[in-house]
């Protein structure tokens, strides 16, 4: 279960999952949402929905890559899937890229959820944030 973010109309319920599926979060996540609510009012996610789960926190210290400007990870060891660190929209925001087709020619599908557009198409009349 890939958290893009931590607002609850993109957590979604978790619940619908079978247990054996583990949590997957960007940097910022456990800091200010574990434990989850009811113990802490101010988190998003339910207790219920991550108790006995393991949660897998990613780190971008060290990318495995750069994609663009944003730091970027191999998921699972296989270049078909990408996670990128794209901060700027909340806490812990992620986006994925999946390659659909191999070399030459290679495509890719782009998942995101993003609140400035500019982040992945700047443009003079549309830059990114300062913060």
């Amino acid at each position: 279960f890939l958290y893009s973010h931590h607002h609850y109309d993109y957590i979604g319920d978790p619940s619908t999952f079978p247990d054996s599926i583990d949590h997957i979060v960007g940097p910022g996540f456990i800091d200010a949402f574990v434990p989850e609510y009811p113990e802490n009012p101010n988190s998003p996610p339910l207790q219920r929905d991550i108790e006995g789960r393991k949660i897998h926190l990613l780190s971008f210290a060290d990318p495995d890559l750069v994609l663009g400007v944003f730091p970027a990870i191999v998921f699972l060891g296989d270049t078909r899937f990408f996670i990128l660190d794209v901060p700027g929209h909340s806490i812990n925001h992620l986006c994925a890229l999946c390659r659909t087709t191999a070399s030459p020619g290679a495509t890719f599908l782009f998942l995101a959820c993003s609140y400035y557009g500019s982040q992945f198409r700047p443009s003079v009349k549309l830059t990114l944030p300062l913060d």
